[in-house]
């Protein structure tokens, strides 16, 4: 996350002060930026391109199915009341 946040911001900021504020070395960031992208967010881009809100419909799907187990995540826990 910080080298995301170095590569959007490396234009308004120098990069050296970029690094020392958010504790990385200049060397790390561009071990980084040289690193290819993975597979799975190429793949992840392409299908965002493609269908730009099938993540969302999937969600609400998930969500409104009872027996899905992504419902479990999003009720909330039940209270064991005193003891």
């Amino acid at each position: 996350m910080k080298f995301h946040f170095i590569a959007a911001h490396r234009r308004e900021f120098r990069l050296r002060s970029l690094c020392r504020v958010l504790g990385v070395s200049t060397s790390g960031f561009y071990t980084w930026a040289r690193r290819p992208a993975p597979r799975q967010a190429e793949r992840n881009d392409a299908l965002g391109a493609a269908c730009p809100r099938r993540g969302l419909v999937l969600f609400s799907a998930a969500a409104s199915n009872s027996r899905s187990s992504a419902s479990h995540s999003l009720r909330r826990p039940r209270n064991p009341g005193p003891r």
